[in-house]
């Protein structure tokens, strides 16, 4: 990577955190949070460059304003798809779930059993129901 002494820094602090991440035993996504502003900016210093090595390559001011609408665009369709599974399909199952068993009479459900990993279902904050829910734990293995 070209540039300033601080982005190589944190371009090498995220590979490092994310490579020591991979190797831990317990992985969850939420480790990586502390991550995505470094993430940002380094994805940014990138967008600027290439707009940047784009224009300086050719002189026309038109062919610079269509080498930065296609870049959005490809950006904007490249986003937009990974949201719309994720929104659409991906996180659905968890509250149609819910949304069936909060309309279920107290005779039908005494308590409920999540056979998933902890906090991949909202449970009470979507169910309001007074109605014992238990799941599986994500304590790691003590031996």
């Amino acid at each position: 990577m070209n540039g300033p002494r601080h982005l190589k820094l944190l371009l090498y602090t995220a590979v490092w955190t994310s490579a020591a991440f991979s190797c831990a035993g317990h992985k969850e996504w939420r480790f990586l949070h502390p991550l995505l502003p470094v993430m940002h900016l380094l994805a940014a210093r990138s967008l600027v460059s290439l707009h940047d090595h784009a224009s300086s390559r050719y002189s026309p001011r038109n062919t610079v304003s269509r080498t930065r609408r296609t870049h959005v665009v490809l950006l904007g369709l490249l986003s937009l798809a990974p949201s719309l599974y994720v929104m659409r399909w991906h996180s659905a199952g968890q509250i149609e779930v819910l949304s069936h068993l909060r309309g279920l009479s107290d005779k039908e459900l005494r308590s409920i059993g999540f056979l998933m990993p902890c906090h991949s279902t909202p449970a009470q904050s979507h169910l309001h129901r007074r109605i014992p829910v238990w799941r599986l734990t994500c304590e790691p293995p003590l031996q």
